[in-house]
């Protein structure tokens, strides 16, 4: 292998374990990107309760308490439109 060669190696494999590391340390100390959805059996998907964090999509802003805790569906019926 050529010396240039086996250098771009090295540098390319230090820089994938380093990413490897600080993941896994962003893993570890729960450092993640705010998720405001949630899955929902009934409709698939919906806002997590008392969330809050950076909205970064459609203009952003800081995004406090979308839902109550305890909000439930008030109509249990299903109504065709």
């Amino acid at each position: 292998m050529k010396p240039w060669k086996a250098k771009a190696f090295l540098i390319l494999a230090g820089i994938i374990c380093g990413l490897i590391l600080c993941e896994a340390g962003l893993r570890f100390l729960g450092i993640e990107y705010p998720s405001f959805y949630d899955y929902d059996p009934q409709f698939g998907g919906k806002l997590r309760a008392g969330m809050e964090g950076y909205w970064l999509k459609e203009g952003g802003g800081y995004v406090s308490g979308l839902l109550p805790e305890n909000w439930t569906i008030h109509n249990e019926r299903i109504l065709l439109r």
